[in-house]
């Protein structure tokens, strides 16, 4: 249906029209990417046939780079910064900002997970900028900006350095103008808005049976989410994973 070198040719592609803010200085910083891409095959293409090769399209739905996390001391309980701005984590949030959908569409299902190593390499890549730069002389290091990208129809970039957005000042932090789109404090107004769209019979046991305020009371009610945590937990290296204490998800 597809290869590694096809994803990986696709989201690189999709990232080289991305604009250049946040982009790695060229020659002097490196970064790393993740993507989801939402995978389709056409309605009236049956799937039970294996002696034919099924069609498919493929489409970047989310994109993020970074490869920093802000440290304990810079952490805010307001939810309002962002701590781990890693690639895949970036690439995550976006993807949960994709649109407000109420229903999934028909026939929607997560892949099962496969590891495939691709023969490409990211131009941005420590790897590809190292060997572009040869025995230049400086100093080689990690972008300090993040770059998400979602497929919404308004504001799809949303660049943030040290947790906010990029450019923010001292004196407008705490603002909602210092608040990036995927911060935890905004990702939890997005699920507050998409919740009252919905009516009250109609919504799972786990918000409607009991009375919900805060971020951190919401997340322990999600059962299917705080079984598989549960279950990861068990196995290493995520046995000894280190959680932020209760503080930091009181906010409402």
């Amino acid at each position: 249906m597809w290869t590694a070198d096809e994803i990986a040719q696709l989201c690189y592609a999709h990232y080289i029209k991305l604009p250049k803010q946040g982009k790695p200085e060229p020659n002097r910083e490196w970064t790393l990417l993740a993507a989801v891409v939402k995978i389709q095959t056409p309605a009236n293409q049956a799937c039970d046939t294996p002696d034919k090769q099924i069609q498919v399209t493929k489409e970047v739905v989310s994109m993020g780079t970074g490869t920093k996390c802000i440290g304990q001391s810079k952490m805010r309980e307001s939810g309002d910064i962002l701590n781990d701005s890693h690639a895949e984590v970036i690439a995550r949030r976006s993807f949960q900002r994709c649109q407000e959908t109420l229903v999934l569409p028909r026939g929607f299902e997560v892949q099962e997970l496969k590891i495939q190593q691709s023969s490409l390499l990211f131009e941005q890549s420590r790897c590809a900028v190292h060997r572009k730069r040869g025995d230049s002389p400086g100093r080689l290091v990690p972008c300090g900006a993040a770059i998400s990208w979602s497929a919404v129809p308004q504001q799809p970039l949303d660049v943030t350095a040290n947790g906010f957005p990029q450019g923010t000042t001292k004196k407008e932090i705490g603002s909602p103008r210092a608040r990036s789109r995927i911060s935890k404090v905004e990702l939890f107004r997005s699920f507050q808005k998409l919740l009252s769209c919905i009516a009250e019979d109609e919504r799972p046991d786990s918000v409607r049976v009991q009375k919900l305020d805060t971020y951190q009371e919401y997340k322990e009610a999600a059962s299917a989410y705080q079984e598989a945590w549960s279950a990861l937990r068990r196995v290493q290296p995520f046995s000894s994973w280190i959680r932020n204490p209760p503080n930091y998800h009181q906010f409402k």
